[in-house]
């Protein structure tokens, strides 16, 4: 199967966890009414606010894989939660991880992929930098999901800063890359667009990146929206708007990728005697 619909949503969540998941599961139900076979949610999708430890739940144990690989099963859809916080399995009382996890339209994982690489940044010179490391355990895996419907490539947010990884994706035969995210107002106006299309340009795939919405009750943490599915030459198919949620369906075709890249040639003219990626 080369040529099926797929389905990105941009969501407002809140600290409210209940109305989280009724909203994800009313967006896997109308993806899969109107026929998309992959549905991809944003990052943290279950829980957004002042940390809490509520939110952490163990995979597939916890009550947001659950509800959510139980959604996939009834509509018979493959599920990227985006992600979630995952209690550490050999350190329960320290730092989660910020995880990403595939289901199967059987409602069964089918993979699960921890951040590698953790927001530590300072934006703005006049602000404290925000450390991600502070509160979350960084991954330590490239994961490249083997599907009915082709390789995917899973990452987060902060990875879309390291073209290396999903060169390493692509090596893998990846043909679709879902990056669920949180991304801000702030670095989504300026760098969000760009560096998508350029990891969907330079590695021949489809990019389906899901982003929170909104602002928190107290207009702080604005997020910057623009949700999009991207083609392997860059072209922007789809595209939500800033401060709504909303569910993108669109088209893709697998066979584009490596028509592609038979013509375009960049994985066969990369020059590995004078440089090569190793991988984690």
């Amino acid at each position: 199967m080369n040529k099926f619909k797929v389905a990105v949503a941009q969501t407002a969540c809140c600290d409210d966890m209940e109305k989280n998941y009724l909203g994800a599961e009313r967006m896997i139900a109308e993806a899969a009414e109107q026929g998309a076979l992959l549905i991809v949610f944003p990052e943290v999708m279950n829980y957004v606010g002042v940390p809490d430890k509520k939110s952490y739940e163990r995979i597939p144990e916890g009550e947001c894989c659950r509800r959510l690989s139980a959604a996939a099963k009834q509509h018979g859809i493959w599920v990227n939660i985006g992600s979630i916080r995952e209690i550490n399995p050999e350190d329960p009382d320290g730092k989660p991880y910020n995880t990403s996890v595939l289901f199967s339209p059987k409602g069964e994982l089918v993979a699960k992929y921890r951040k590698l690489h953790l927001s530590d940044m300072q934006v703005s010179r006049d602000k404290a930098p925000v450390l991600e490391s502070d509160r979350i355990a960084p991954g330590n895996e490239i994961v490249v999901a083997d599907t009915d419907l082709g390789k995917i490539g899973m990452s987060i947010c902060y990875d879309l800063r390291f073209p290396e990884m999903y060169r390493l994706m692509s090596e893998k035969g990846a043909r679709i890359i879902c990056h669920p995210s949180s991304f801000s107002a702030t670095t989504g106006a300026a760098h969000w667009e760009i560096l998508l299309r350029s990891i969907a340009v330079l590695n021949h795939c489809y990019v389906l990146a899901s982003n929170h919405c909104g602002a928190r009750a107290d207009g702080t943490a604005k997020k910057w929206g623009h949700s999009m599915i991207i083609d392997p030459w860059g072209t922007v198919i789809a595209e939500a708007g800033f401060d709504r949620e909303a569910l993108l369906i669109s088209e893709i075709d697998l066979d584009y990728c490596d028509d592609l890249q038979g013509r375009l040639g960049c994985m066969n003219n990369r020059r590995g005697d004078i440089y090569s990626l190793k991988e984690l």
